[in-house]
């Protein structure tokens, strides 16, 4: 029994770890730069330039999302503008037609609310 016993201490010795070092590529922190707008006129007019008169890309109704890429001060108005993008196409929009959200899943709620509306 004392044989025994011997043998199992001298089986249970401490096993060496070896530490080996990780090189995880760096993870990109999830950052709040993407937002989102929904088209609060009737009618928004999608233009090629920060003007209401520029050339018009596309005519948006209500409730429309668009990902916001960028913003703008017209300098002579003081109005934000929106460089945007949507269903095929990229253009300028004035921040006084459209609602900003922080992610798109707000902006779809807000878009189903303004469906309603139109009904």
């Amino acid at each position: 029994m004392f044989l025994l016993l011997i043998l199992l201490l001298g089986s249970c010795q401490k096993e060496t770890v070896t530490e080996v070092p990780i090189n995880l590529p760096p993870t990109p922190i999830i950052s709040n730069d993407q937002s989102w707008a929904v088209v609060t006129e009737a009618y928004l007019k999608v233009t090629g330039e920060m003007d209401r008169n520029s050339r018009i890309q596309a005519t948006l109704r209500k409730g429309t999302i668009l990902e916001i890429l960028s913003s703008q001060i017209d300098r002579d108005t003081g109005n934000i503008w929106y460089r945007v993008r949507g269903d095929n196409l990229t253009g300028w929009v004035s921040s006084l037609s459209v609602k900003q959200f922080e992610n798109r899943e707000q902006a779809e709620t807000a878009s189903r609310e303004a469906d309603r509306e139109k009904r």
